[in-house]
């Protein structure tokens, strides 16, 4: 069998939260510095104006902060944010909690208070960017079916 050794042992899998997109040909990679999003005034059109442009976001965020999760004390969490709806001004995340993937909305204020409560403390951690993630259309992949 012919192997790529760009290619993990699972290629769908995304290398075990460390290195998310590198491991994946079938996505881009961006990433936005936590010091330079300190020096913005509204992070929310950031993401905005990135899910428009066909990007998901992916960062760490103090869930606390975004009533749908239900936290009560401070909990910084991946956040994936797939998506924005401009009639509610709420954006769309995606989550792995307690055993399964839920839904669930949050207000672009929930989103901003999550991200200023993350870029107050100075921590090490394998997602020390805001990624944004896009498919990558030149990307393929040929099953091998004999092996």
């Amino acid at each position: 069998m012919d192997t790529d050794p760009e290619i993990t042992f699972a290629d769908f899998y995304l290398n075990n939260g460390l290195i998310h997109s590198y491991s994946c040909r079938f996505l881009k990679q961006n990433s936005i510095s936590k010091s330079l999003v300190k020096e913005m005034s509204t992070f929310g059109d950031l993401l905005i104006l990135s899910l428009r442009n066909g990007y998901y976001i992916y960062a760490v965020l103090d869930i606390s902060k975004i009533l749908s999760y239900n936290k009560k004390n401070k909990y910084f969490h991946e956040v994936f944010i797939y998506g924005f709806d401009s009639l509610r001004q709420t954006f769309q995340i995606a989550d792995y909690v307690k055993g399964q993937y839920i839904y669930m909305i949050a207000t672009v204020e929930e989103i901003e208070n999550a991200i200023e409560e993350t870029l107050k403390i100075d921590y090490e951690h394998h997602l020390s960017e805001i990624e944004l993630w896009r498919y990558n259309d030149s990307s393929f992949y040929k099953f091998d079916l004999q092996n």
